[in-house]
């Protein structure tokens, strides 16, 4: 049974009605709180009940002990809810999602950076308590603060990345695994075959559907540039940049015609507008574009 610790208080100070008099005298004669001594330590329990006796000295009411017995009571409960209250801080987790368009910052409990692309979801502890451990559904670049004696980890659908303190390119959208280091080591594992790859800096390791793992040499500031609010494109057809672009402005991209899809375009662009890019890409691969709503069509210049 929980009692009101306020009427207990005035009922201590002499301060209650006779109906509440009788309610604390009648939960007392009850003695619920009994069974609720249990939950604090013996030392614990003797130290409280010091305080409790040195404070109803030269009190005589026949109620004395039960009122000290209910003051433990309130300690002990007390003390428990304080130590569930911590216990609870340690686990929280914490979770950022971004949307269509949309790009975060996060610092992370260890001083660690993550800097989350646009529809992804990232979830750790508040505290780190129990290991530096992270999950990731979608994109992001990682800066790992150093510290051998605790590795950190990130959890994706399909692979697990397990380093001491480097930075990073992760992706982990169902059939799209992939990872770009930029510096330091990094241990990348197939959660489904334990298949494990080291991957060193200007590599990128990938996961495809229905292969192993495969390393190869890159540029690694192709594939982190966006951190920096910078578009690459090296070479890259256009069907491959079209999710790129639909991601990063929050938009559908929709080709009226399909062989534009093959066409490729190499440019760097510094936080350009959505016309702007689409202004040089279409110069360059001859097409126009219309911006309708949140809906863009590419049409082949004739």
């Amino acid at each position: 049974m929980e009692f009101d610790r306020k009427l207990l208080d005035a009922y201590y100070r002499g301060e209650c009605t006779e109906a509440q008099k009788r309610e604390v005298e009648n939960w007392l004669d009850m003695e619920d709180y009994a069974e609720y001594q249990v939950l604090t330590s013996a030392s614990q329990k003797k130290s409280i009940w010091k305080k409790v006796k040195a404070n109803t000295i030269g009190r005589h009411s026949t109620l004395t002990y039960k009122i000290a017995a209910a003051a433990l009571l309130l300690c002990c409960l007390t003390f428990v809810a304080i130590r569930y209250q911590a216990a609870d801080t340690a686990q929280e987790m914490l979770t950022v999602t971004t949307a269509k368009g949309q790009r975060a910052k996060v610092l992370l409990p260890d001083s660690s950076l993550v800097y989350l692309k646009p529809q992804s979801t990232l979830t750790y502890s508040k505290t780190f308590a129990d290991g530096r451990h992270v999950q990731l559904l979608g994109e992001a670049f990682f800066e790992v603060q150093k510290d051998p004696e605790h590795p950190f980890t990130i959890t994706g659908d399909r692979t697990e990345t397990k380093v001491l303190g480097t930075s990073f390119n992760l992706q982990s959208r169902n059939q799209q695994q992939s990872l770009t280091v930029l510096t330091g080591k990094v241990a990348y594992r197939d959660l489904a075959t334990g298949q494990t790859e080291i991957v060193m800096p200007d590599e990128r390791a990938e996961l495809g559907v229905a292969t192993k793992l495969s390393k190869q040499r890159v540029s690694a500031e192709s594939y982190t540039a966006w951190t920096k609010d910078e578009l690459r494109f090296e070479d890259m057809p256009l069907g491959d940049m079209i999710p790129q672009l639909e991601e990063w402005y929050g938009v559908s991209i929709k080709l009226a015609d399909r062989q534009l899809a093959k066409k490729t375009f190499t440019g760097r662009f510094h936080d350009p507008s959505i016309n702007a890019l689409l202004h040089s890409v279409g110069f360059a691969l001859k097409f126009d574009y219309r911006i309708q709503d949140s809906t863009v069509t590419l049409t082949a210049q004739h």
